[in-house]
C-alpha cells in the first residue's frame, strides 16, 4: 500500500467517526444533509487526482507507415474493429487503425461501457456511507455522472490503444477517405487519404475492413403494430441513455443485444 492510499483510508476512517459522532448528537444539520456530506466528501477523497492523471489521447503526428504499405487498414475503433485488428496483428499481418475520435468506440459500445462503469463506481461510493441508498445513488448520479462517464471513455480509450500498441498496429486519428488513386492507378490495392486539421498522409494497404459501427435503431412501430413514442428522457435509444440527467425509477429494455444486456446490468 502506497503513502496516498494509507492517507485516504486515514482520512475514510476519520470521516466515518466524525459522521458517528454527528449522528448521535444534537447538531445543526440534518441527518440527510450530514449524509449527502458524506457522500461528497468520499467521492472528493476516492476521485481527487483521476482528472489530473487521465491520459492524454491527443496525437501529435502520425505515425511512419511501412515501405509497400499495409495489409490490413481497418476504419473504425470499436470492439469490431479492435478484434479485426489485433487478430490480423498476431497472424503476422501489417494492421493500421484508422479513427476519426481521440476517445475510441461507437456511440452504443463505448456509450454502455461508460455508464456501467460509472454506475458501479457510484455505487461504492454509495455503500461505503450506509444510509439510503436509493436516494443517495440517484443524487451522487445527478451530481457525478456526467464526470464519471466522461472520465470512463477516457480511460476506456487508452486501455484499447494500449492493447493495439502491444500488438504493434499502427494508429491514426483522423477522418479516412478511399483516394481516387485505388480505381485507376494501383490494381490490386486500396489508397486512403487520412486528414486531422492541417495534416494529411496517404496510405496504401491490400485490404481496407470498413468497421464504423452501427446506430441505435428508431422505428415509429414495433411489429406488433405497437407505436413507439421517442420522446426525451422517456422512450430513448441505446445512445440516449447516456446522457439522461435523472435516474429513473424503473426501466424496460427492448431488445436483447450485447448493449441491451450492459444497461440490464
Amino acid at each position: 500500500m502506497n503513502a496516498f492510499s494509507v492517507i485516504k483510508v486515514f482520512v475514510l476512517l476519520s470521516l466515518h467517526e466524525l459522521l458517528r459522532e454527528a449522528f448521535q448528537s444534537p447538531s445543526c444539520f440534518t441527518r440527510r444533509q450530514l449524509q449527502l456530506y458524506s457522500l461528497t466528501q468520499l467521492y472528493a477523497v476516492k476521485t481527487k487526482n483521476i482528472g489530473s492523471s487521465l491520459p492524454d489521447l491527443s496525437q501529435k503526428s502520425f505515425p511512419t507507415a511501412p515501405k509497400g504499405g499495409y495489409d490490413l487498414i481497418v476504419v473504425g475503433s470499436g470492439p469490431g474493429g479492435e478484434s479485426i485488428a489485433v487478430t490480423a496483428a498476431q497472424l503476422g499481418a501489417k494492421v493500421a487503425v484508422i479513427e476519426k475520435r481521440s476517445t475510441f468506440g461507437g456511440p452504443t459500445g463505448l456509450t454502455s461501457k461508460a455508464v456501467r462503469e460509472a454506475a458501479r463506481r457510484i455505487c461504492k461510493a454509495v455503500d461505503q456511507v450506509g444510509g439510503d441508498r436509493r436516494k443517495q445513488i440517484r443524487g451522487l448520479w445527478r451530481r457525478r455522472f456526467p464526470q464519471l462517464k466522461s472520465e470512463a471513455e477516457v480511460l476506456q480509450a487508452a486501455e484499447t490503444r494500449d492493447k493495439l500498441r502491444k500488438n504493434r498496429v499502427d494508429l491514426y486519428i483522423g477522418e479516412a477517405s478511399i483516394s481516387n488513386k485505388s480505381l485507376s492507378t494501383l490494381q490490386g490495392s486500396t489508397v486512403l487519404d487520412v486528414s486531422r486539421g492541417s495534416s494529411a498522409v496517404e496510405l496504401l494497404s491490400t485490404h481496407v475492413c470498413i468497421a464504423t459501427g452501427s446506430r441505435p435503431s428508431r422505428p415509429s412501430h414495433l411489429r406488433s403494430g405497437a407505436a413507439l413514442p421517442f420522446s426525451k428522457g422517456r422512450v430513448v435509444d441505446a445512445t440516449e441513455v447516456g446522457n439522461l440527467q435523472e435516474l429513473p425509477n424503473a426501466v424496460v429494455i427492448i431488445g436483447g443485444g450485447v448493449i441491451a444486456v450492459e444497461y440490464g446490468k
